[in-house]
């Protein structure tokens, strides 16, 4: 559990308390785990830090929680599917990052700041959402593969559907469309009545 201007609490699952590990200097911005909760990761405007299920900051031979610190203020940032590396979104970049802190790739295309990120279910495609009103589907070696224009207002929420054949997007213009991959035009678009925070498929994609 984190809060903006307190430190970061481990619990156990029945909510009884673990361990309190100190946060990066500032507003806390992102908490993260990776799928396997063997990894925490947690930014600040100032620093990011990788701790292990612990709570114990991982540094040294392993891990040098410095490196992360030109990462700028992350507005989102996810772990991939298998653990071993890192994205985030920062004003109008994403970066993927090794857990050495090492950066891999940098996605530069948007024109406003990054709200949202995900992998594909391959791990071989990226997406993200930003404030410019458009996503982009990306290769993993930083390319573009897909622009998706048709919103009218900032997208802040996206998801892969379960094949990777199609992708589905929650903006401002209280609009969720989905569109087919390798295809530009959205082949659905509803209109909700009420605002929407967040958009996932279904297991079986129904």
């Amino acid at each position: 559990i984190g809060y903006q201007f307190m430190p970061t609490q481990l619990l156990n699952l029945d909510k009884s308390f673990k361990k309190e590990i100190a946060k990066p200097p500032g507003d806390l911005t992102s908490l993260i785990t990776d799928a396997s909760g063997k990894y925490i990761f947690l930014s600040s405007k100032d620093k990011h830090w990788l701790y292990d299920s612990l709570g114990n900051a991982i540094s040294n031979n392993q891990v040098n929680p410095y490196r992360f610190s030109r990462i700028g203020e992350i507005s989102s940032a996810i772990f991939s599917p298998n653990g071993q590396s890192i994205l985030t979104g920062a004003f109008k970049k994403a970066t993927l990052w090794g857990l050495t802190g090492l950066k891999r790739t940098e996605f530069i295309g948007h024109s406003d700041d990054i709200h949202y990120l995900k992998f594909a279910p391959s791990q071989e495609h990226i997406i993200t959402a930003s404030r410019d009103n458009t996503a982009i589907l990306w290769d993993i070696k930083g390319n573009i593969v897909q622009s998706f224009v048709g919103h009218t207002k900032p997208i802040f929420s996206i998801d892969f559907a379960e094949d990777g054949k199609s992708i589905t997007t929650y903006s401002r213009d209280n609009t969720v469309r989905e569109w087919q991959l390798n295809n530009s035009i959205d082949k659905t678009n509803y209109k909700a009545k009420t605002e929407v925070t967040s958009i996932s498929y279904s297991l079986d994609g129904k």
